[in-house]
């Protein structure tokens, strides 16, 4: 029952300002206004953390997919490089082109 009773009349005494004005609570304001802006940078560390986070999860997503297309173009270059697809799209357009018969020469 007395906590109660302290509970109330300390409501009672912040509600009509006589908390407010009390000599104890006036020496201690610095310390409870250091608290309340530590308080609020702390909340606001976590949402810039949270929005980080969110852009780390999302350039995630971005490097995976240009993984994947990074390895389907490679393919296709692969492909695309071999020599009977090239000879084979060279006679698609009628280009003649004749194999060297000679030995590459070697630059010293």
């Amino acid at each position: 029952m007395k906590s109660k009773r302290s509970i109330l009349s300390l409501l009672n005494s912040f509600m009509s300002g006589k908390a407010v004005a009390d000599e104890k609570f006036i020496k201690r304001l610095p310390v409870l206004l250091f608290a309340a802006i530590m308080m609020m940078v702390y909340i606001a560390i976590g949402f810039s953390s949270q929005e980080k986070h969110g852009l780390v999860e999302k350039l995630s997503m971005q490097i995976q997919e240009l993984r994947t297309i990074s390895v389907a173009t490679s393919a296709r270059r692969t492909e695309m490089t071999r020599r009977e697809n090239i000879v084979k799209k060279l006679e698609e357009h009628n280009i003649q082109l004749e194999m060297s018969t000679q030995k590459p020469i070697n630059i010293n």
